[in-house]
């Protein structure tokens, strides 16, 4: 494995080789990195993909929640005011998780041209969770729309390894590894 990588990361990538997706499929090899990275910042992540022109999703994404918003979800009631209070406290505390992702992401745009077509943004998947993923995943997520523009994925997968490796510099920076 590339020496780039901080020890921790390498130890939780053997850690997520045991996931599997709904489809009994292991994670996307190529996204494995960002996974592991984000996981050792602190980020819990519940779904993702490298992306493929030939099935599911088009682009990379990584979908992204506090551990904690599954459990409070999981407490809330089913309606009236106590499930619109106990709604307001999932968001707040995704907020908060997602805040730290942003900031993640305008400090790795602070080095770096922000190319547009593939620029990294967060959508929001409700009250409980983030997806992080490229500019334009929308615009060409459906195989016949991504056929207008073939290199958008291998530029979208380029900017989400990008990030992974700055996510495992900025490890190394902490730890001194």
């Amino acid at each position: 494995m590339d020496s780039d990588i901080p020890d921790v990361v390498l130890a939780e990538l053997e850690n997520i080789d045991s996931i599997v997706d709904g489809l009994n499929l292991p994670i996307d090899d190529g996204i494995k990195l960002l996974v592991a990275a984000l996981h050792c910042h602190g980020f819990h992540t519940y779904g993702s993909c490298y992306g493929h022109l030939d099935r599911g999703t088009t682009g990379p994404y990584v979908c992204i929640n506090d551990p904690n918003s599954d459990v409070l979800i999981g407490k809330c009631p089913r309606k009236g005011q106590a499930f619109m209070d106990c709604r307001d406290k999932v968001i707040r505390v995704n907020y908060l998780h997602r805040i730290r992702l942003y900031k993640l992401i305008e400090e790795f745009y602070k080095t770096r041209k922000y190319f547009f077509i593939a620029g990294l943004v967060l959508k929001n998947q409700g009250p409980g969770s983030t997806r992080l993923h490229c500019q334009m995943h929308e615009v060409v997520a459906k195989p016949e729309m991504s056929k207008l523009y073939p290199s958008w994925l291998e530029n979208a997968q380029y900017e989400m390894d990008d990030f992974a490796y700055f996510l495992c510099d900025k490890l190394k920076a902490s730890l001194g590894d």
